[in-house]
């Protein structure tokens, strides 16, 4: 019985974490459709789908290090090659930030680590994981740092791929 109590506690602290980071990651979706790199791709808001993957965070940080040492978080090459190897991972609680099934922009989180995290914007009308999201093009990604619940845009990155 303790065991079921002790479960059911765990499950309940987890999704109210989840929550709470789900609703950094509206905030940022916010400021993703007002940006100049969302409406060059189009102008209607509801073009948009959030993947449930939500991305290793060195898979995005190592476009940031310099940003990154600003906020005394450093990525070191060790660190970025190990992130590479792990596993992207599934939150469900991601899929309530969509307006339809799909969307002309595909949006990416990267998970939270010292209130910094990342989201890139892909054009394309398939929905794909992280790792095939684009051959050829240009995304861009954005570096957030949530500070005092405020959440800050430190940098837009645009990347040319091909």
């Amino acid at each position: 019985m303790k065991s079921l109590i002790s479960i059911f506690l765990l499950i309940l602290i987890s999704s109210l974490f989840n929550n709470e980071r789900i609703s950094e990651y509206e905030k940022a979706l916010n400021v993703i459709l007002d940006s100049e790199e969302y409406t060059s791709i189009t102008k209607n808001k509801k073009q948009f789908h959030v993947s449930s993957e939500v991305v290793v965070f060195e898979k995005m940080g190592k476009f940031f290090i310099e940003e990154l040492q600003n906020n005394s978080i450093y990525l070191s090459a060790e660190n970025i090659i190990l992130g590479e190897k792990k596993e992207n991972f599934n939150n469900e609680g991601l899929e309530k930030l969509n307006c339809k099934k799909r969307g002309k922009v595909q949006a990416y989180f990267s998970e939270i680590k010292n209130d910094v995290f990342f989201a890139e914007i892909v054009e394309s009308k398939k929905k794909s994981s992280y790792e095939k999201k684009i051959g050829f093009g240009t995304t861009s990604i954005f570096m957030f740092k949530i500070s005092n619940n405020e959440l800050e845009l430190i940098s837009v990155k645009k990347l040319i791929y091909g």
